[in-house]
């Protein structure tokens, strides 16, 4: 991405020399009062939302997402996005910055992504860190989506719903087994739970032509020929 972060300083942070810079204290900032979105992937989710990165024998990043996936105390500006959660009628109820899982409900092999416990907790307390590496705590997330549905656990009422609303979407992993239809479908009438059936998406209709990109030689073609896909990555 090197030729291709040098050529457009208007949407990365560079330096003099056109190389990629990380400014946290800005990128805490934006974080916190700036974004009203924020997008993400993990490999761990717990039975209540909690997130991280560090798994067992694993540290795959932990840098943007503690920052930008969270919602400050503090006062932020009032947006459409940030007000569009708000779930309730009293006008001093504060909005929330969408925070979005994305997740399989499986990752590599046959490992379930939800446990009951992140291996970030024993993981932090083994190092002895003053607090477990949580990549996003659960009660910062809006939404959660994996190829079984979208769990809009902003409108949970308690933990209890919460936990329901993430077991509906777990699929057929351990925690997803335990689920029941009679739960499942008091959530999807409620709006806390939604198949792709419920927001009219038709499963078999999922297909690769629908991406704007079809391949890497398109992303390479649209950047102008900048971008330089490790050989790897390369299919033509």
């Amino acid at each position: 991405m090197d030729k291709y972060i040098r050529a457009r300083p208007d949407i990365f942070a560079t330096g003099r020399d056109g190389s990629l810079r990380s400014n946290r204290t800005l990128a805490q900032l934006a974080g916190l009062y700036g974004v009203d979105m924020f997008i993400g992937s993990t490999l761990q989710i717990d039975y209540y939302g909690n997130s991280s990165t560090v798994t067992a024998g694993r540290l795959s990043g932990f840098g943007g997402a503690p920052n930008m996936g969270h919602n400050p105390g503090g006062r932020r500006h009032s947006s459409e996005a940030w007000q569009s959660l708000v779930s309730s009628d009293d006008p001093l109820v504060k909005g929330k910055k969408l925070v979005v899982q994305v997740v399989e409900t499986f990752g590599q092999g046959v490992t379930p992504v939800f446990v009951e416990q992140l291996d970030a907790v024993n993981i932090g307390r083994k190092a002895g860190l003053p607090a477990a590496p949580v990549m996003i705590y659960g009660d910062d997330v809006s939404h959660v989506v994996t190829e079984q549905g979208i769990a809009y656990l902003y409108k949970a009422e308690n933990l209890d719903e919460r936990k329901n609303a993430l077991r509906a979407i777990a699929g057929v992993t351990p925690f997803g087994m335990s689920s029941t239809k009679e739960n499942v479908d008091v959530l999807r009438q409620k709006g806390v739970v939604a198949y792709p059936s419920d927001i009219g998406i038709k499963v078999t209709e999922a297909k690769r032509s629908l991406l704007a990109a079809k391949n890497m030689e398109q992303l390479v073609e649209w950047s102008g020929g900048l971008y330089e896909p490790p050989e790897e990555f390369k299919c033509w």
